[in-house]
């Protein structure tokens, strides 16, 4: 981690205005960027600071970040990107600080009116202005995709002690429930299911804050945004949020209201699907990746992988019951 006396003289270097302070944000952690909020007379800023641990585990680079930021704030989706350069060896980007709430852990339909208006927004941005600028994540309902991801987690699971036995009562469930996107994504239109879109992937609370017109996301991160087909971002904040069928009929009517997307209904039920699967084996790599790199793993978050992946189960037999 760097001194906060390091970032007020990266600050000063980078934006050319005297820096009065620099404070660590909560977020920060051993395999994250570092965030910092800088204050300089009556403005604040936002400065990151590449973490070398965060780009050997997350595969995430702030000189990437920087060109998405710097992409999506023309749509004001974004902050804007007011410096990016080179500070003793580290990259360094700074953006505008943007003054808002965190979403609740509770959403209102109010704030769903204006998430998935954001989501809609991201939807509509023109890909082919923004593809050649870095690798986008690719998150398109492809089951010989989904297949290969599945099994290198189930490889890395067995990898781990604790998580053999697991592993040995996931692996035919996982299979069972590929088989069963298989079978749904054949009922598609091949000219439906590779339709590119921008799509932002991470909604949390702690990547979009409401600012009362409107949310802006802060995390641009090359895994928080992507290409894929509309159903991605919405399943994403139905199951962050665990909404019920009523709150997801609203997404569902909202969305409809803010563009259109054919046979979305159809789509959220697949990309479900598919999401669970993806829920069920991301533990075990998340872990893997952790011991790889010496960070810490604490026995009890090896036991809470397990009870996630185990009501992952329960839910993905739900899904393949019903």
């Amino acid at each position: 981690m760097v001194s906060e006396k390091e970032i007020l003289s990266a600050a000063e270097e980078l934006l050319h205005v005297k820096a009065d302070s620099a404070k660590a944000l909560p977020t920060n952690g051993p395999d994250r960027h570092w965030n910092f909020r800088v204050r300089g007379g009556r403005k604040s800023y936002l400065v990151r600071v590449e973490n070398p641990v965060a780009v050997a585990q997350r595969g995430t680079r702030l000189d990437e970040e920087a060109e998405i930021v710097k992409f999506f704030s023309h749509y004001g989706l974004a902050p804007r990107l007011l410096a990016s350069g080179i500070y003793k060896g580290r990259r360094v980007i700074v953006e505008e600080w943007i003054y808002g709430r965190r979403l609740p852990k509770r959403l209102t339909r109010g704030h769903l009116k204006k998430v998935i208006a954001f989501l809609a927004r991201v939807n509509d941005v023109p890909y082919t202005s923004g593809k050649r600028l870095v690798k986008w994540k690719e998150d398109f309902l492809d089951v010989r995709a989904r297949r290969i991801v599945l099994e290198k987690r189930l490889r890395e699971g067995r990898g781990v002690r604790e998580f053999r036995p697991l592993v040995k009562k996931l692996a035919p469930i996982l299979e069972e429930g590929a088989e069963a996107l298989r079978a749904k994504i054949e009922r598609f239109p091949k000219t439906l299911l590779k339709k590119p879109v921008f799509c932002y992937r991470d909604v949390t609370s702690s990547n979009i804050l409401d600012t009362g017109s409107r949310v802006v996301a802060v995390d641009w991160e090359r895994h928080s945004v992507g290409i894929s087909d509309p159903s991605f971002s919405l399943v994403v904040l139905m199951r962050r949020y665990r909404l019920g069928a009523r709150e997801r009929e609203f997404v569902f009517s909202e969305y409809r209201r803010c563009r259109r997307a054919p046979r979305l209904r159809e789509f959220l039920e697949v990309r479900n699907l598919e999401r669970i699967l993806g829920e069920a084996t991301w533990g075990l790599s998340w872990v893997t990746r952790r011991k790889k790199l010496h960070l810490p793993v604490r026995k009890r978050e090896i036991a809470g992988t397990i009870v996630q992946i185990e009501k992952n189960i329960r839910e993905l037999r739900g899904v393949l019951k019903g």
